[in-house]
């Protein structure tokens, strides 16, 4: 059992999240929310389990506009917003984007555009992370996670997960995202 973590059963396997639907605020309108998630193409089932602490779920977002896009994560977690302030940043880069139809892939110019509104709205950044963008998908650079959330995230994201076996590459495969709401 060379490179196998013994701690792998002590936690929550992927195959058993839960799937949600895209969830309505409590007036049942789509706000944008804050998502710190791994997508399901960069994991299988079975190679990590998610320490238990916080709501993990499977989940399937609508995005691209018209063109009936949709990014799938293998587990995915809503964040807390730290401040209101960063709540209305939210609110305008997903009605700056509502109805424009914008799905992958986008031009330079499009995400040039969007990195320009990423930074006035939040002050943060999508240099690293921006091979998602589109309509209702918004990624932000992983290294603003506790800038825009309060809530109690280890800065070391490899206490949040176990893996089975030992991985060549330390960094687990989280990504952080606005997801709001898709106009098709």
């Amino acid at each position: 059992m060379s490179g196998e973590v013994s701690s792998i059963v002590d936690g929550l396997k992927l195959s058993e999240l839960p799937e949600r639907d895209y969830y309505l605020g409590e007036d049942q309108e789509q706000k944008p929310v804050l998502m710190l998630a791994i997508r399901r193409e960069c994991v299988k089932d079975d190679e990590l389990v998610l320490v238990p602490g916080r709501d993990w779920f499977r989940y399937v977002h609508p995005c691209g506009g018209v063109a009936c896009h949709q990014l799938a994560f293998a587990a995915a977690t809503e964040l807390s917003r730290k401040t209101d302030a960063i709540l209305e940043g939210m609110w305008r880069i997903s009605d700056d984007y509502h109805g424009s139809d914008l799905g992958r892939p986008v031009t330079l110019d499009d995400l040039v555009r969007y990195r320009y509104v990423l930074r006035k709205h939040l002050q943060a950044d999508c240099n690293r992370d921006y091979e998602t963008f589109e309509e209702g998908v918004y990624p932000v650079d992983l290294d603003h996670l506790w800038d825009l959330t309060g809530d109690p995230i280890p800065e070391d994201l490899n206490e949040v997960v176990r893996w089975k076996y030992q991985r060549i590459t330390p960094v687990p495969p989280f990504g952080l995202w606005i997801l709001g709401p898709d106009s098709d």
